[in-house]
């Protein structure tokens, strides 16, 4: 990340789900070797998780490693270096420190909390689940957000597909594409609450569309307009079409990834209107339909930018285009969520984060070209006063450094109970 020049990361708790390891090959020894080849976390570690029934401890767990680990190393003949950032002073001291990385974590799947264990003997508890989210809400270093659904039904509310590359491997069909649940919904209360410690916000990332429908509306009937609870996408991409299946962007149909895993036109403009950030997932698999992605080197070698950079600003240009059409701020929630953590199939040109400054340097050439063709034809003027190293700003950094300014300036953190 250093060499990539990146000063903030928010980096993702996840103990794994044992959907993974319970699949269609049992949840033995053949399993644990299957596992291990499609994961690569080793042998004993699935067999380890196919027996425990205890997500929070595996979250303890892995908070305290991420904790008590090393800070500081050489890099290319400096030292670089880490930190947790809690506060906008932390915040703005990292953001002018020389080689020094930011931190904030969040944590990726509410199972965390003990759910989403009932089909393998454990119920899940409501009382526990509030106790658990007051705990993790008391440490020294709370999650800003939690991505609530993941790749498993997890008691609270319904998940999207995710896993297609897997086949028949594992079931993700419990719980899909449901709404929520009695005790998801309390959950989601507890974690929006002020009253533990500040508020952690929630990534809509995983959720099926119909809990995302749901939670939009539990936001306005319960929250709006008194409490600022920004919507987060950690990682996502664009379906390119609008709810009732038609496009808001003519073309756009052709070029996207259309499952409900990624995010339909009307949901940019609620997060856009909620104060949220939206994060690119630097997944080939999340960015472009198949057909596109076959297209992009040429078009790429065209225009002389790497396929990553052209991948990643169509993701740009088309909320951009439908913020403008609904006369909102067109780039002020976009941001990178590479999930360069995950299992992902990154694009040529940026296959990891020691590459973001390239990526930056070609997606400058695109939005430059943009900005000259789309001159005065803005339906919210102010969307083309921007300059091109400015827009690059806000996308690599600036949206994500303003939002946690005042996430932090919101919510300060409430001392310990």
């Amino acid at each position: 990340m250093c060499s990539g020049n990146v000063k903030l990361a928010f980096v993702s708790l996840y103990p794994f789900e044992k959907g993974f390891f319970i699949n269609l090959t049992g949840s033995g020894l053949v399993s644990a070797y299957v596992s291990d080849l499609v994961t690569g976390i080793g042998y004993r570690r699935v067999r380890h998780l196919q027996r425990h029934l205890d997500y929070f401890q595996d979250l303890e767990r892995e908070y305290d490693f991420f904790r008590n680990s090393e800070r500081s190393s050489p890099e290319n003949g400096e030292d670089r270096s880490w930190t947790f950032i809690s506060s906008s002073q932390e915040l703005e001291e990292v953001m002018i420190a020389k080689n020094r990385l930011g931190i904030v974590l969040s944590i990726e799947g509410a199972h965390v909390f003990n759910t989403g264990l009932g089909e393998f003997g454990r119920t899940p508890d409501p009382d526990e689940v509030v106790e658990k989210v007051r705990a993790v809400k008391q440490w020294e270093h709370p999650p800003v957000f939690i991505t609530f659904a993941h790749n498993f039904y997890n008691d609270l509310c319904g998940h999207a597909p995710s896993l297609e590359i897997l086949g028949p491997l594992v079931n993700q069909k419990n719980g899909m594409n449901e709404g929520f649940t009695e005790l998801g919904i309390k959950t989601l209360h507890e974690l929006l609450s002020d009253e533990q410690g500040a508020p952690i916000l929630i990534d809509i990332k995983h959720m099926s569309l119909k809990a995302r429908k749901q939670y939009f509306e539990i936001l306005e009937t319960d929250y709006a307009p008194s409490q600022w609870l920004p919507i987060i996408v950690s990682h996502g991409g664009v379906t390119g079409l609008n709810l009732i299946g038609g496009t808001t962007i003519p073309g756009a149909e052709n070029l996207f990834y259309k499952t409900d895993i990624n995010f339909y036109d009307e949901e940019l403009i609620t997060i856009s209107k909620s104060g949220g950030l939206f994060a690119l997932q630097l997944d080939c698999r999340r960015l472009a339909s198949k057909s596109f992605i076959h297209q992009v080197p040429a078009i790429a070698a065209q225009k002389k930018v790497s396929p990553a950079a052209l991948l990643v600003w169509t993701q740009i240009q088309h909320i951009a285009e439908v913020l403008d059409r609904a006369r909102l701020p067109a780039w002020d929630m976009i941001c990178i969520g590479s999930d360069f953590d995950g299992s992902v199939n990154p694009p040529d040109g940026c296959l990891g984060s020691m590459d973001f400054s390239d990526l930056g340097m070609n997606l400058l050439k695109l939005i430059e070209n943009y900005l000259l063709l789309r001159k005065g034809t803005w339906n919210l003027p102010e969307n083309g006063w921007l300059e091109p190293v400015s827009i690059m700003q806000k996308i690599s950094s600036g949206n994500a450094v303003s939002f946690l300014d005042q996430y932090f300036r919101k919510y300060k953190k409430k001392p310990a109970l």
